[in-house]
C-alpha cells in the first residue's frame, strides 16, 4: 500500500510543480484577474454613492395652467439638481426634442390644478421626450415624484370628505395639510420606495449590514468568480498543448496512469485558481471587515470547493475540444454567460425568472450564492452546506466523463 502511495506521489507531484511554473508564467494575466475585481467593484461603489443617477438633464417645461399648485411643482423641480430646466415657446418643442437640446418637455395642462383637487389625475401633464432616451425616462419619475403628493393629498381630503362628517372631515383636512406643508418644507424628505437588494440566496437583511453597499459588494464577489475561473482557463489550455505536441504521449509512456495525469491536471489548476482568489480577496479586505477568523475560514473552505468543481469542468472541456485556441476562445465566453446567468454580474432579481431554472445548473451560481450568504449576510457554515455538496456532486460528474475522456 505504501508502495502504491509512493509511486503515486512520484508520478503526480513533478507533474504538478511543472504545472505551476508553466502557469505562473503569465503575469500579466495574474495581474488582470487580481486588480479588475477590485476595480469594478470600486467603480459600482461610487455609481451608487451618488443620490442621483442624474445631475443638470436638460429638460423643459410649459406650464398651461398657471395656477398656484402647478408654480409650487414647478418651482420644486427647478431646485432639483438632477435636472436643469429650459424656457421655451411651444413652437419651439419639436426643435429641442429633434435637435436633442431637451431630453423631454412636459406640459402642465390646462385645468391641471382643478383635476388634481377633483381626485382627477389623468391628463394632466403631456410629455415629448427624446426616442429611446432612458434618461428621460428616469427624469419622468422624479417629475411625477413632485407631482404625486398634491394627487395623493386631495384623494385623501376627498375620501375623507365622502366617508367622515363635515366636522371630523374639516380637523383631518387640517392635519393633512399642516402635515404636507412640512413634509414640503423638508429638504431631507423623500417619498418612501421599497426596494428589495438581497441577491438571491438570502432570506433576510440583517440589521448590521444596511449600511454596508449590497451593490458594489455583490457584484465584487461576482467578479472574483468569474475572474478566478478565467484565469484557470490558461491552465487548463496548457494540457491541449500538451496534446498537440504529443507531450501526453511521452508522459503517458514514462508509465504514468491516467487517472493520475488527471489527478494531477485538477490539482495544480486548483491550486493555482485557490492562489489566485487569495490575492484578489487581500486585495478586496474591506469585504471581509467585521467577519471572524472563523467565518474567514468558512469563506476560504467554500472557494476551494468552488475552485475544485471549476477546475474539474474546464478539464473536461479541455479534453474535448482538440485546439488551445477553440478552447480559449470558446471557454472565456461560457464563462461570462454563466456569471451572468447566475447573478455574478446582475442580481437574478433584475432577470427574467426563467433564468433562475438555468443558473441553477451552473457552478458559479452556487458559489456566488454561498459567498453572499456568508459575507453579505452573516451566514455560517450550516447556511451553505447544500451548496457545497452541490459543488462537490457538480466535481464528481465532471470527473466521470474525464477519466473516460483521459483513457482514451
Amino acid at each position: 500500500m505504501n508502495n502504491r502511495d509512493g509511486s503515486l506521489k512520484s508520478q503526480i507531484l513533478p507533474i504538478v510543480k511543472n504545472r505551476l511554473k508553466l502557469m505562473y508564467r503569465n503575469k500579466l494575466l495574474i495581474l488582470l484577474c487580481i486588480l479588475l475585481p477590485l476595480f469594478f467593484s470600486m467603480l459600482v461603489n461610487k455609481i451608487f454613492e451618488k443620490k442621483t443617477f442624474y445631475e443638470g438633464v436638460p429638460i423643459a417645461i410649459i406650464d398651461r395652467d398657471r395656477s398656484k399648485i402647478s408654480s409650487e411643482i414647478l418651482k420644486k423641480i427647478s431646485e432639483n439638481s438632477a435636472i436643469s430646466v429650459k424656457n421655451i415657446e411651444e413652437e419651439d418643442i419639436e426643435e429641442y426634442i429633434s435637435k436633442e437640446k431637451v431630453q423631454a418637455v412636459y406640459i402642465f395642462e390646462k385645468g391641471m390644478e382643478k383635476r388634481i383637487m377633483a381626485g382627477e389625475y389623468e391628463d394632466i401633464v403631456s410629455v415629448y421626450t427624446v426616442p429611446g432616451s432612458l434618461t428621460a425616462m428616469g427624469v419622468s419619475d422624479i417629475i411625477a415624484g413632485e407631482i404625486v403628493p398634491y394627487v395623493c393629498k386631495y384623494l385623501v381630503i376627498i375620501d375623507g370628505q365622502r366617508q367622515l362628517p363635515q366636522e371630523e372631515y374639516e380637523v383631518i383636512e387640517e392635519a393633512v395639510n399642516s402635515r404636507f406643508k412640512d413634509l414640503s418644507n423638508d429638504p431631507s424628505y423623500e417619498l418612501p420606495v421599497i426596494v428589495d437588494l438581497k441577491t438571491p440566496n438570502s432570506d433576510e437583511v440583517k440589521e448590521k449590514d444596511k449600511d454596508r453597499n449590497i451593490f458594489s459588494i455583490s457584484m465584487g464577489l461576482g467578479l472574483i468568480v468569474i475572474f478566478s475561473t478565467i484565469f484557470m482557463i490558461a491552465g487548463c489550455s496548457l494540457f491541449i498543448k500538451e496534446r498537440e505536441n504529443r507531450v501526453r504521449n511521452r508522459i503517458k509512456v514514462s508509465g504514468v496512469k491516467p487517472f493520475s495525469l488527471l489527478f494531477a491536471d485538477i490539482l495544480s489548476v486548483t491550486i493555482t485558481g485557490i492562489s489566485i482568489t487569495i490575492f484578489q480577496c487581500i486585495f478586496m479586505y474591506p469585504v471581509l471587515k467585521g467577519m471572524s477568523i472563523k467565518a474567514i475560514l468558512t469563506v476560504a473552505l467554500f472557494m476551494a470547493v468552488y475552485i475544485f468543481a471549476a477546475a474539474a469542468m474546464l478539464t473536461l472541456l479541455a479534453s474535448i475540444f482538440k485546439s488551445h485556441i477553440s478552447f480559449q476562445s470558446f471557454t472565456p465566453v461560457m464563462i461570462l454567460i454563466m456569471g451572468i446567468l447566475s447573478g455574478c454580474v446582475y442580481s437574478l432579481e433584475m432577470m427574467p425568472a426563467s433564468m433562475k431554472k438555468v443558473a441553477i445548473f451552473t457552478p458559479t451560481y452556487w458559489a456566488h450564492k454561498g459567498l453572499s450568504e456568508m459575507i453579505l449576510f452573516g451566514g455560517n457554515l450550516y447556511n451553505i452546506v447544500v451548496d457545497i455538496f452541490v459543488l462537490l456532486a457538480m466535481a464528481m460528474i465532471f470527473i466521470v466523463p474525464a477519466r473516460f475522456m483521459y483513457r482514451n
